[in-house]
């Protein structure tokens, strides 16, 4: 998620009355939508770096 992280974990650390649980899933759910970008990179560690 990069730089607005911060910023949305605070605002749902204060829109839900300070539970952490809200700030949680956001973790889980910017960990998952990485792990799916991940996995559509291509392997390129064999391929020449000027091809």
């Amino acid at each position: 998620m990069g730089g607005p992280a911060p910023l949305i974990a605070t605002a749902l650390l204060a829109a839900f009355s300070g539970s952490w649980i809200p700030v949680a899933l956001f973790v889980v759910v910017c960990a998952a939508l990485s792990f799916v970008a991940v996995s559509f990179v291509k392997v390129r560690h064999n391929e020449e770096l000027d091809a």
